[in-house]
């Protein structure tokens, strides 16, 4: 078994050029989806870009992720509307799908062969209270935003899923699956050709400096920028305290079957759909791109080893699927995410400084159009009309140096809620 992503059996996170310029119009630290977006909004826009990245460029979530290309943030739409109001609620909502339209378009226009598939996702009710509250979801999200949203009741579900686990789902028609490892090399690519450096294997060490010139200093040396993009997400560190201090991050873990006979693929997802459960601590899964294995993942114990992870998600795979427990697993890695008090992903600036952070698990496509976002807002000069853009969430000042120690508790938390509704 490989303890690396599956994806990067056909596309490997990306070697940078090498070379640190001493100056740079704009400093872009992270490498990932995000970052490679605003990238190269800025250099074709005409300005020096340099993108700098601890490891191989996309080396963190943006290659370990599942691959869901989602409309839909991690908040129902209800509980935006109960915490900001109607009109920001709608708003906020609405930019969730605008952030899926823009992926989808720079994939066509960009011709990005990411093997991009609109096939639809699975909310599975892990409860029958679920599927009610997934169906008072539908009815508002179909009237308020004009959502293309279907309710299959449990009695249908044989037709989309081969496990009797699940008391009906809700279908999310304006959702697909990508492959991410190949998105992050086209788009790295593009990057390059626009004419921005790329540099790898560099991490940041500090950052000073605010408005109009920041000294970034890397384990290779300093380079001087007029601007700074920082779009590190869940591996923010020290180098950016404000954003460290605002960021919970969580480890999720995946695994990969082996190869599976048409038959017994076609048996467990009929459809071919992505799948993720209602609870709160959500597992997910999807067939591979060539449709011959299951990829599975969830949220193991924090700072597990590769060996538990395994265990876990093994156990988790056949508590739905127990029909492949002689299947043998070919991998298993993790990545990490980045949560925000509000539960929602925020791009901004702060003295010169511009962020895009707190994805919660919907990088895939609000990584890049935030990046892509916050790129105009420097190039025109003046910040972009979106209501996710301004603060980076709600900071927890007691807490702030222990954010990443906390995620255990985090994790507890939502697991003994999940175990307390199983008794209801």
């Amino acid at each position: 078994m490989i303890a690396e992503p599956f994806w990067w059996d056909s596309a490997a996170p990306v070697r940078g050029d090498g070379v640190l310029p001493a100056r740079a119009d704009v400093a872009v630290i992270g490498g990932g989806l995000t970052g490679l977006s605003a990238a190269l909004t800025l250099s074709r826009g005409g300005l020096d870009v340099v993108v700098i990245d601890g490891a191989a460029l996309g080396a963190g979530a943006s290659t370990r992720n599942a691959g869901f290309l989602s409309a839909e943030l991690r908040r129902p739409l209800a509980a935006l509307i109960e915490r900001f109001g109607r009109a920001r609620a709608l708003a906020i909502a609405r930019e969730a799908r605008r952030a899926a339209a823009f992926l989808k378009a720079l994939i066509d226009e960009e011709n990005l062969d990411c093997t991009l598939h609109m096939s639809g996702r699975l909310v599975l009710a892990c409860r029958p209270r679920h599927y009610h509250r997934l169906a008072e979801e539908a009815r508002l999200e179909s009237r308020l935003l004009g959502a293309s949203v279907e309710m299959i009741p449990r009695a249908e579900l044989e037709s989309e899923i081969g496990s009797d686990l699940y008391h009906g789902a809700k279908l999310q028609a304006q959702c697909g699956v990508l492959h991410p490892g190949q998105l992050l090399r086209g788009l790295a690519t593009r990057v390059r050709e626009a004419g921005a450096t790329l540099v790898s294997d560099n991490p940041v060490m500090s950052v000073r400096g605010a408005r109009s010139r920041f000294l970034v200093t890397t384990r290779a040396g300093e380079v001087s920028a007029g601007r700074l993009v920082v779009a590190t997400n869940g591996y923010s560190g020290r180098a950016v305290p404000y954003l460290r201090r605002r960021l919970v991050s969580l480890d999720v873990h995946m695994i990969a079957t082996a190869r599976l006979a048409p038959d017994r693929m076609r048996a467990l997802l009929p459809q071919g759909r992505a799948c993720i459960e209602s609870s709160r601590i959500r597992r997910f899964f999807r067939a591979s791109p060539a449709h011959d294995r299951l990829l599975f993942g969830g949220r193991a114990s924090q700072r597990a080893s590769v060996e538990r992870a395994h265990r876990e998600l093994a156990s988790a795979m056949h508590a739905v699927f127990p029909q492949i427990r002689d299947v043998a697993l070919t991998h298993v890695w993790s990545g990490r995410i980045a949560l925000t008090g509000d539960g929602l992903p925020h791009a901004g600036e702060r003295d010169g400084l511009h962020y895009v952070a707190g994805m919660n698990g919907a990088g895939i496509a609000m990584g890049p159009y935030l990046g892509h976002q916050v790129a105009r807002g420097i190039l025109k000069g003046r910040k972009p009309a979106s209501p996710l853009l301004g603060t980076a969430g709600t900071r927890i000042p007691a807490l702030a140096p222990l954010t990443r120690p906390l995620a255990p508790l985090v994790e507890r938390y939502h697991a003994m809620r999940d175990w307390m509704e199983r008794l209801r």
